[in-house]
């Protein structure tokens, strides 16, 4: 499923899965444009909202 996510959104998960304890800032600040806080809680939350629809839930 990875690989048919937006590349903003493909980024942030693969930097969530290589760096589990990264707070959000520091998240952030790893992207090839960095963003702030918000703006990574929003990805990984509409990441979050795209596998619960897949699930059905």
């Amino acid at each position: 499923m990875l690989n048919t996510l937006p590349i903003q959104l493909l980024e942030i998960a693969r930097l969530r899965l290589d760096n589990e304890q990264a707070s959000l800032k520091e998240l952030g600040e790893m992207l090839s444009v960095p963003i702030g806080k918000s703006g990574v809680n929003h990805r990984l939350n509409k990441i979050c909202k795209m596998a619960d629809e897949l699930k059905g839930v």
